[in-house]
């Protein structure tokens, strides 16, 4: 650098006192640090202020630019464009730290770490033989988008991964001796040191991470590594296209795959050891137009020592799990996409159930995790041995619980609902969207529904949220009035989520939990399913019966504090049938799983001084003339106008008896009232049935649905309200 400034009066004197005098009094160094670096070139003076004297980066830079009228480009705010590596050699912009930018007017613009160093800027335009313009750029900002452009080099990229080096080391699988000579060579350079090191340090990077994947993927100009932590994939770092071959090479050595096979698909198993801990990996390889990308799934054995009460559970859903898993025969399915948990899940019921004195025989496809106790097995479609196949044979080995990795096909499901019949517990896992569509996939599949009614003893849906990353979390204020009205969540919750900081890598979020829906097969359940009903009418059932929707779950993990208001959103789109209570919900969660339903209704019941009655019947003018009768009479009174209306109501309040008539849309009066006395939630409500029809059929269909009593249209106003004390009385009687 030159002083393009006369020297003000200050406290430096000597060459370049005009700069020094510049940072002195904008109190950006000391005099002593502008001693130790006035003999220093300016890309020296500036590395060796910000590195040693910890002077920060950003100021420094803008003050030299605003000095010099140089601008000064704030490279993370400035598009990165990967033609522009092609305007400068890769072996010129890594000598002379410059990013080229965009042409303009005939010149090249270039950020460098120092525009004004001539010698510098002589060279690169000799080199590239054209005319150039040097702007200010911090040297961190000018390193990461080089990375970006042209890849970083095997020094960088172990120099990042130098404390991960340590403690590494992968157990190397002997490949055959006789290999062609391409991939003789290939070999060669995956044994050379810096690549060796190279990819031991990516994978114990990783482990240190918590990473779940390892991405190696190559393009048209370098190789990028990316890791998936918390179920996100994050850009690591980029690599020199150089690297490509001999690290997808290395890769394939330590998991025993032919390296001189690059045209089809490869799947292998390695093992790292990183301190005293092991972990599996499951190694796969696939050919792409710029080369083979590489995917590492990584497998903590810890995991498999998961309890079920540490997934996310509340109180009811795990003592449900619990119980049918206990139980002698049956089958558990667990659902959800890929990456939702589904096996952690699995292997965790698995866990609670392994004892010495109980046979689990596994299929999978593959085996991810030996687990000492349990016999697993894995598939081989190649030999015949598919998961229907191996099931087969299972069966003749006297198990007490079998797992079935996945249900693909009819065979496979109806082979492992036979063995839930004949004496055994049988778990396995499907990809559906919730609970009740899977009841819809199996009948898709081929089965009949008094094969699923009879062999099912829960299904299982799940979801993966991040968790709020607990060293950064703050209140979030973002939560609109109209949100917390339409979800009814009380103003004392309040809302958190993840500024972003070291420990989450300034994602937010650490770790994950699961929001999950547990449907049971009651007798109701089942006798819905053998006359094949809708999705949405189990569903409501389960709802009915205390089972929590994923999305209610989810909403109940925001309201803790667990979860993050735009993560949860991000993962369960609302559901748009529902009325989502959120001061219930969290109600019920506080409350024991059993009593929720009676919580929910026990502070409205005792502010109430009179009887509560919930009037269903589809015509106003009926409605109007009931709640004109039972008001004078003292009543308080609800209003619906169809049984699904109904259901809606009785999921905010609980009446102290329900009036019904028979015939309406959408739901009659018999159907309500076999959904209340289906439900240990409403079944203990009285019910009296209102119709215009007085055959005696009627009215013994109607008592036989569980009608408490029977009144006939036109309405007697005295009888009216005398039947409805009655039937109040005679209930009270009873419960006392």
């Amino acid at each position: 650098m030159v002083d393009a400034k006369a020297a003000p009066k200050g406290n430096v004197t000597g060459p370049r006192a005009a700069l020094g005098n510049h940072l002195v009094g904008q109190g950006l160094i000391t005099v002593e640090q502008w001693e130790k670096v006035r003999g220093l070139n300016g890309r020296a003076m500036i590395q060796t202020l910000v590195q040693d004297q910890k002077v920060p980066e950003r100021d420094l830079v803008t003050k030299l630019a605003s000095f010099y009228h140089v601008p000064f480009i704030d490279l993370e705010r400035f598009p990165v464009r990967a033609e522009m590596a092609e305007q400068v050699p890769q072996k010129a912009a890594m000598k002379y730290k410059i990013v080229p930018l965009q042409e303009h007017n005939g010149q090249l613009l270039v950020a460098m770490i120092d525009p004004l160093d001539l010698k510098a800027v002589d060279e690169i335009r000799f080199t590239l033989n054209r005319p150039i313009k040097g702007v200010f750029a911090t040297p961190s900002a000018i390193q990461k988008r080089l990375e970006a452009i042209y890849g970083s080099s095997a020094d960088d990229a172990m120099a990042g991964l130098s404390e991960s080096l340590e403690d590494a080391e992968v157990r190397e699988d002997d490949g055959s001796e006789e290999q062609e000579e391409d991939a003789e060579s290939l070999a060669r350079a995956a044994s050379d040191s810096p690549v060796i090191k190279m990819v031991n340090g990516i994978l114990a990077e990783a482990i240190k991470k918590g990473v779940s994947d390892i991405h190696i993927e190559p393009t048209e100009t370098q190789l990028v590594v990316r890791y998936r932590i918390d179920g996100k994939l994050r850009p690591i770092f980029k690599l020199q296209k150089q690297y490509s071959k001999p690290v997808a090479s290395r890769i394939k050595i330590i998991s025993n795959l032919d390296i001189s096979n690059t045209r089809t698909p490869q799947d292998g198993r390695t093992k790292l050891k990183v301190g005293q801990k092991s972990f599996d990996m499951r190694v796969s390889t696939l050919p792409t137009y710029f080369g083979e990308k590489v995917v590492i799934r990584i497998l903590d054995k810890g995991a498999i020592n998961l309890g079920l009460e540490v997934l996310g559970f509340n109180k009811g859903e795990l003592d449900l799990m619990q119980k049918c898993a206990g139980y002698p025969q049956g089958m558990i399915l667990v659902t959800g996409p890929t990456g939702s948990g589904k096996t952690t899940t699995l292997y965790s019921v698995l866990n609670y159930l392994n004892s010495e004195d109980t046979n689990i025989i596994t299929v999978e496809d593959p085996v991810e995790f030996q687990i000492k106790g349990i016999n697993q097995v894995p598939i081989n479609p190649a030999a015949g041995m598919t998961f229907a196949a191996a099931l087969k044979s299972i069966l003749r080995q006297d198990p007490n619980v079998i797992m079935v990795g996945e249900i693909r096909d009819l065979e496979t499901a109806e082979t492992a609902m036979h063995a839930s019949q004949t004496g055994h517990m049988v778990l396995s896992t499907l990809h559906t969207n919730g609970a009740a569509e899977t009841i819809g996939r199996l009948v898709e599949m081929g089965l009949e529904p008094y094969q699923i009614s009879s062999s099912l003893t829960m299904v299982e849906a799940q979801r993966l949220l991040r968790k709020i990353c607990p060293n950064c979390k703050v209140p979030d204020d973002s939560l609109t009035p109209q949100l917390r009205q339409k979800y009814n969540i009380p103003e004392e919750i309040v809302f958190y989520h993840g500024k972003g900081c070291d420990t989450c890598g300034g994602s937010g979020n650490k770790g994950r939990i699961g929001a999950y829906e547990v449907l049971f097969l009651n007798d109701a359940i089942k006798e819905m399913i053998s006359r094949r009903a809708t999705e949405l009418e189990l569903r409501d059932t389960g709802r009915d019966q205390g089972m929590m929707t994923m999305f209610e779950d989810g909403l109940v993990k925001v309201m803790r504090g667990l979860v993050s208001w735009g993560e949860f959103i991000d993962v369960l789109p609302e559901p748009t049938d529902l009325e989502i209570d959120g001061s219930y919900l969290m109600k019920a969660y506080l409350q024991a799983y059993e009593k929720r339903v009676d919580v929910r209704y026990s502070e409205q019941n005792q502010e109430r001084e009179n009887n509560l009655i919930l009037v269903v019947d589809d015509s106003a003018t009926i409605r109007n003339l009931v709640r004109f009768i039972l008001t004078n009479d003292g009543f308080e009174v609800l209003e619906a106008e169809d049984g699904q209306a109904a259901l809606q109501v009785l999921r905010k309040q609980r009446p102290d008896l329900i009036m019904t008539d028979r015939e309406m849309p959408k739901m009659d009066g018999l159907e309500l009232i076999k959904k209340l006395r289906s439900s240990a939630s409403t079944a203990d409500i009285p019910i009296i049935m209102l119709t215009s029809r007085r055959e005696e059929d009627s009215e013994v269909e109607g008592l036989s649905a569980g009608a408490d009593d029977y009144i006939g249209k036109p309405i007697e106003p005295a009888k009216l309200a005398a039947r409805v004390r009655k039937v109040l009385k005679l209930y009270k009687r009873m419960q006392a």
